[in-house]
C-alpha cells in the first residue's frame, strides 16, 4: 500500500472523485467511467483493477468493477477468481432487476465485481441496447463509482458504444511504446 505505484492509483482515484464532485448533474447517481486503450497490452485491465481496488478502500461497498469486454474478458484473471457470466446474464435477461443481486460478486475489500464471459458473436448490439441502459441506471443507483473495462478501440467499437452511455472515459497509452 505504501508503494509509489499504489500512490499514483490513489491520486488518479482522488482526481476522478474530485472531477465528478465539481461536474454539474445529478449528485445522487453513481458515475460510470469507461477505460480503454488503442490496442491490446497497454494496461487498461490492470489499471481498471488497481483503480477499482484503490477507490474501494475509501468508498467501501460503493465501487463496482464492470468487465464489459465481452470478446476477451480478463478481469477475473487479475482478481484470481473464476470467470463469470453475470454481465451476460443481465444483458440477455428480460428483467435484469430481478437477478442483479445474484450476478454481483463481493470481495473482502469491499469491491464489487460484475464479470463477463466471452460471447462468440458481435456484442456491440447488446451494449447499445435499451437493456444495457437500464442495467447502467440500476447500477448507478447502487454505486458511487463504476469502472468499466472495455476492449481496445482499434479492435472493436464496444468502448465507444459504452463510453457514450458513461460519464467519462480514460484512454490509456503504454509509455514509450504506443505510437
Amino acid at each position: 500500500p505504501q508503494n509509489h505505484v499504489c500512490e499514483e492509483y490513489r491520486l488518479l482515484g482522488k482526481n476522478l472523485i474530485h472531477t465528478f464532485a465539481t461536474t454539474p448533474g445529478n449528485k445522487n447517481l453513481g458515475k460510470v467511467i469507461t477505460l480503454t486503450s488503442s490496442a491490446r497490452g497497454e494496461g487498461k485491465t490492470l489499471t481498471c483493477v488497481n483503480l477499482s481496488m484503490t477507490l474501494s478502500q475509501d468508498l467501501k461497498d460503493r465501487v463496482l468493477l464492470l468487465d464489459t469486454d465481452l470478446r476477451h474478458p480478463k478481469v477475473h484473471r487479475y482478481m484470481g477468481i473464476p470467470s463469470g457470466s453475470g454481465r451476460n446474464d443481465l444483458l440477455m435477461s428480460k428483467d435484469p432487476e430481478s437477478i442483479i443481486e445474484d450476478c454481483i460478486m463481493r470481495t473482502d475489500t469491499g469491491l464489487h465485481l460484475l464479470m463477463s464471459s466471452s460471447l462468440g458473436r458481435n456484442p456491440s448490439p447488446l451494449l447499445d441496447s435499451e437493456n444495457m441502459e437500464h442495467i447502467l441506471n440500476l447500477l448507478r443507483s447502487r454505486y458511487s463509482i463504476i469502472i468499466a473495462d472495455t476492449p481496445p478501440v482499434l479492435l472493436a467499437t464496444d468502448a465507444l458504444t459504452l463510453g457514450v452511455k458513461g460519464d467519462g472515459m480514460l484512454f490509456l497509452l503504454r509509455a514509450r511504446k504506443t505510437q
